[in-house]
């Protein structure tokens, strides 16, 4: 029984197995998400023909692997906070907008970004202001993972230039007065050794006394002025890089990120922050020259080739501490970076039986890897997995689906703010004219006993079938038994164990039971008893005469006792050989009468069914 048990489990489990690693479609993402805006820039910023890219799906993850490998440098974005009024462009947002900024440093941070550095024009311009009080709050509610700093803008201090009377720097000690109050104390500005980091733009245009200027702003800030030449300044305590612009718009500018990078090398106490930009285009900006200024993009090249250019001079074991973006949200001069980055990529997939194939159009220098997805209706997307760039198959008969008809489609993943690209759909069918698994149900079988109630008379037997239906899965034998019989009965079943695989099987139940029953026990005949007595008296004449003498008469008294006794015993009956029972005597147990309920029960394996049995003895 238990072999043929063992084999049918056996045969349930390779079956079910076949079955066990199928996959179905499980929806974890959508193609709207995997294709939708993911970036700060508004829905519906439809791009600008300076070639700001509409809003879309960019590559998130740490800029700062763009640098060089193990680089831990702190990677800060230059911020525009005007957009939104009348004197800018419009992008789709109000950069006052406090769920706006939110999501911008949501953004930044996500693109592994640890602050702002905030293009500032002084307290005199409210909306750029607002916009940046609105930023220092947002970055105090994130736990010290995200800074701001202002950089004073040569714009805070042209109105006062432009005015008789009105000293510029007296201007910038007014200035950075109230951004010490306002920005400086808050626990998520910029500190470089402990002191507040304050950045300065284009402010060389006008004559500056610095030696005032540090003497009558509190906090002993560090100057940070722009441009290698920052470093050779007295008045400056480091400098920041911005990019090099040339006539040549293919021109990408490293001889000026090189020249910033050896200038700094010579002066190491300084403060130094690199630069990485992915173009410029002042074409739609109010202050553009005639032609405007043009570094070409080159479909993602300059981004990445701008940022590589710190690898020539730092490395894991000399770091870069710090490298300033340029810039987060420029868009009108062509520099941002919040909608994504142009890599010029298209990704065409197709089948082939079960290998999913695809042919890319663009740099791949600018992809970081590929994902699969699958799905059933175009829109709900599982992925598949991913594949490293550089690689153009996929084995989809790896992932052991269901049948079904299928879409795949290939996205390939940017490198940190490169847009990613999606390919068309393609179909795949899977049809393996394999049946669909078993139900997986346990061996089961049902018991049933007729009639359900009997009488029986006590000292008879009687007898009840008993039926066993199976279920599809039982296989084996069933082995049967009583429980709760009364005294003195016994059961057995004809046969004990039925083979109830397949179809439904009977076996006989018999039930025996004891009554009180009297039987004689006969004496012997005469002669046995006279020739016992004899018999002795014979022993006895072996002794000496005396004693033979005395024995004899004994053996002569007790001869004529026992006939004595026969003969009384006997009521006058001939003494022959039929003489019978003297005493009656009563079997050891008596099966009491009364009605009991008995249990039938079936066992086959772990599988044990029981039954009642209605049992009355008279």
């Amino acid at each position: 029984m238990r072999s043929a048990v063992r084999a049918g489990i056996v045969i349930l489990a390779t079956v079910v197995g076949a079955f066990a690693d199928r996959v179905a479609i499980t929806p974890n993402t959508t193609l709207a998400a995997e294709t939708g805006n993911n970036t700060s820039a508004a829905n519906g910023f439809a791009g600008q023909s300076n070639l700001n890219l509409a809003a879309g799906n960019v590559g998130k993850g740490a800029i700062a692997s763009l640098l060089y490998p193990g680089a831990t440098t702190k990677v800060y974005a230059h911020f525009m906070p005007w957009f939104g009024g009348a004197n800018h462009v419009g992008v789709g947002y109000d950069s006052t907008d406090p769920g706006q900024i939110r999501r911008q440093v949501d953004d930044m941070m996500s693109r592994g970004i640890r602050g702002a550095i905030v293009d500032w024009y002084g307290p005199n311009f409210p909306r750029e202001n607002n916009s940046t009080l609105t930023l220092r709050a947002e970055a105090e509610t994130r736990g010290g993972n995200f800074e701001l700093a202002v950089m004073e803008d040569v714009g805070a201090l042209n109105a006062c230039a432009a005015t008789s009377g009105c000293d510029v720097t007296s201007q910038v000690i007014s200035d950075l007065t109230y951004a010490y109050n306002t920005y400086e104390l808050s626990p998520a500005y910029m500190r470089i050794g402990g002191r507040p980091a304050v950045f300065f733009f284009g402010v060389e245009r006008y004559t500056i006394d610095w030696t005032r200027v540090r003497a009558g702003v509190p906090g002993n800030p560090v100057f940070i002025f722009r441009n290698a030449g920052a470093f050779s300044d007295l008045n400056s305590d480091g400098g920041f890089a911005w990019l090099g612009l040339s006539s040549n718009a293919f021109d990408m500018g490293l001889g000026y990120v090189d020249n910033f990078y050896l200038t700094s090398q010579t002066f190491p106490a300084k403060t130094l922050l690199g630069t990485g930009y992915k173009g410029f285009n002042d074409s739609i900006a109010a202050w553009a020259p005639n032609p405007p200024r043009v570094l070409d993009q080159q479909c993602g090249a300059t981004w990445l080739a701008t940022l590589a250019e710190a690898g020539r001079y730092y490395s894991a074991n000399s770091q870069l501490p710090a490298i300033q973006l340029v810039t987060w949200n420029d868009y009108e001069e062509g520099t941002e970076i919040e909608s994504g980055i142009d890599n010029c990529v298209t990704i065409s997939a197709a089948v082939s039986s079960s290998s999913l194939s695809w042919t890319v159009t663009g740099s791949e220098a600018t992809i970081d890897h590929y994902t699969v997805f699958i799905s059933a209706d175009g829109q709900n997307l599982m992925s598949l997995g991913s594949v490293a760039a550089g690689t153009h198959s996929f084995d989809l008969s790896g992932i052991n689906l269901v049948d079904g008809n299928y879409q795949v489609l290939v996205k390939a993943m940017g490198k940190p703010s490169i847009r990613n690209q999606m390919s068309a759909a393609v179909s795949y069918s899977i049809s393996t004219n394999t049946p669909a698994p078993p139900p997986q149900v346990a061996p089961d079988f049902s018991l049933g006993a007729s009639p359900a109630a009997t009488t029986v008379t006590g000292g008879h037997t009687v007898q009840v079938s008993v039926s066993v239906t199976p279920n599809a899965t039982l296989s084996g034998a069933v082995a049967l038994s009583c429980q709760n019989l009364p005294a003195y009965a016994t059961c057995s079943f004809a046969p004990a164990s039925v083979n109830a695989a397949g179809a439904p099987v009977a076996t006989t139940l018999t039930i025996s039971t004891s009554a009180n029953t009297t039987h004689a026990r006969p004496l012997a005949p005469f002669w046995i008893y006279g020739t016992q007595a004899f018999g002795i008296a014979g022993f006895l004449l072996l002794g000496d005469g005396r004693m033979r003498r005395r024995l004899v008469a004994g053996a002569t008294v007790l001869t004529v006792i026992l006939i004595l006794g026969l003969s009384g015993c006997g009521g006058g009956a001939s003494r022959s050989s039929s003489i019978t029972t003297v005493t009656p005597v009563t079997s050891a147990g008596i099966t009491p009468a009364g009605t009991y309920t008995l249990n039938v029960v079936a066992t086959s394996g772990t599988t044990q069914r029981s039954t009642t049995l209605t049992l009355v003895v008279q």
